[in-house]
C-alpha cells in the first residue's frame, strides 16, 4: 500500500474522537451491575489498598508533626529549622 493511499494518522484519531463524542454515555444504573461483577472478586484487595493509602497519609502527617517538634526543640539551639517538607 502506497503512502498516498493511506489516511494520515491525525485523520483516524479525529474520526474516532468524533464517533465517541457523538455516542451517548450509558446510565450509571445500567452499568453498575457489570462494574460490581468486575470489582467483587477484588474487593478485599481494593479495601486493603485503600487502608494502606489511609495509613500512608496518616504516617506522613505524623512524620511532619514530629519534624516540626524537632524544629522547635533543636532549631532554637542550632539557629535554624532542621526539617523541611
Amino acid at each position: 500500500m502506497k503512502s498516498a493511499d493511506r489516511p494520515s494518522r491525525g485523520v483516524a484519531r479525529s474520526t474516532s474522537a468524533d464517533l465517541s463524542a457523538s455516542r451517548p454515555k450509558p446510565k450509571l444504573k445500567k452499568v453498575l451491575p457489570e462494574v460490581w461483577k468486575l470489582m467483587r472478586p477484588r474487593r478485599w484487595l481494593l479495601a486493603g489498598s485503600f487502608l494502606l493509602m489511609i495509613i500512608n497519609r496518616a504516617s506522613d502527617g505524623e512524620k511532619h508533626q514530629l519534624c516540626l517538634e524537632l524544629d522547635r526543640d533543636v532549631g532554637g539551639k542550632l539557629g535554624g529549622p532542621q526539617c523541611r517538607r
